[in-house]
């Protein structure tokens, strides 16, 4: 889901123009958080329907992709604590 031009941004960003950053940062979240709602409907849809393998299998996707997301929203908070202490002179790292 993290897109490689968030990475690029980050690097040029982070330091120079952190306001700019936290604003990237704030909307890839709401973007995570999007995609999270959509995959939990899914999720909670896919319970009304009778037990197979496709919809065991279907699950098992959609688990993945929710966790794959909340381990994004993670270090995206990572990122942001990191940028806002070190906009305010912390120590980087």
């Amino acid at each position: 889901m993290l897109r490689d031009e968030l990475f690029i941004k980050l690097v040029f960003l982070a330091r120079e123009k952190p306001a700019a950053i936290l604003e990237l940062i704030d909307k890839q979240k709401a973007l995570y958080l999007q995609a999270m709602h959509r995959l939990t409907r899914r999720k909670l849809a896919l319970k009304k329907e009778g037990d197979s393998e496709a919809r065991l299998v279907t699950e098992l996707i959609l688990d993945a992709g929710l966790f794959h997301a909340e381990a994004d929203l993670k270090w995206l908070a990572l990122c942001e604590a990191k940028i806002t202490r070190d906009s305010r002179g912390g120590c980087p790292g």
